[in-house]
């Protein structure tokens, strides 16, 4: 197109100089035009355009190329990726399941070093468990902190009272896969009291139902930075939402037992005395 456009206009100089007379030095008397400046100028632009379209169509199929090979060798990596992530989803499962139906005493069942395991599977810094109370608030029975080893929220209470946009989110039974969760309006009622002080910048909740039929948390969150949680995440999540929904009531079923055993020996002492 650039080349016609200099044709169109080098021919309309040309009859311009003619109309004017101002073509002594590239017109003869005759009428005919030599081979002067206008000719060759207009032949040596004309190589050069096509010589340079011919430059830039082999680079432009060479980038093609070059990012196709490119987006071949990342889908390869992600999908080699995905499935050593599912492995040792099937790994993390199996460990958990086989520590919990190991448990004898009520003392030894910690959640913390399952939500450390999740958490580094995750590649977040924090993770922890929260289950409902008798008044219908959640409580944290357990947490892992990398950045803090010792950090412990046990006691913390989330409010259904002050957090019912947050609350009416878990309830849909949907994943909050927040990734500002300051700005998430599923989660930005947190930011004062919770966010903000630990610096918590995305967050990926999952609801879980324990057996003993009440709803417990499992939260993962990324301290220091936004990120978008992938959807092999998201499916981890549930699926370890719901191993720890069966071991938060394996646990309740260990209390259960140990209070029966305590009842059980005060009756025999109470009878032995008697």
């Amino acid at each position: 197109i650039r080349y016609a456009v200099f044709c169109v206009v080098a021919i309309a100089s040309v009859g311009v100089m003619r109309v004017f007379n101002l073509d002594g030095g590239l017109i003869t008397d005759s009428g005919t035009v030599p081979h002067t400046l206008p000719v060759w100028g207009s032949a040596l632009f004309g190589y050069v355009w096509m010589t340079a379209s011919l430059v830039v169509g082999i680079v432009w199929m060479r980038q093609a190329l070059l990012q196709t090979s490119m987006d071949q060798l990342r889908s390869q990596n992600e999908l080699m990726s995905g499935k050593k992530f599912l492995e040792q989803i099937r790994e993390s499962a199996s460990e958990v399941a086989n520590h919990f139906s190991s448990l004898e005493r009520i003392e030894n069942a910690s959640f913390r070093p399952t939500l450390k395991r999740f958490a580094n599977l995750m590649n977040c810094e924090r993770a922890s468990l929260w289950l409902e109370k008798d008044d219908g608030d959640v409580e944290c029975v357990g947490l892992f902190d990398a950045n803090d080893p010792s950090a412990k929220h046990d006691g913390m209470i989330l409010k259904r009272a002050v957090l019912p946009r947050y609350f009416a989110a878990l309830e849909t039974g949907q994943i909050i896969d927040a990734d500002n969760a300051v700005e998430d309006p599923r989660t930005s009622e947190l930011k004062d009291a919770y966010l903000i002080p630990m610096n918590i910048k995305a967050i990926l909740d999952v609801a879980l139902i324990s057996a003993a039929g009440r709803m417990g948390i499992l939260c993962f969150e990324s301290v220091g930075r936004t990120r978008v949680w992938r959807p092999e995440e998201i499916v981890f999540a549930h699926m370890a939402g719901g191993l720890l929904a069966a071991a938060a009531g394996m646990k309740n079923v260990m209390e259960a037992n140990d209070e029966l055993s305590f009842s059980r020996r005060r009756f025999e002492a109470v009878a032995n005395y008697t």
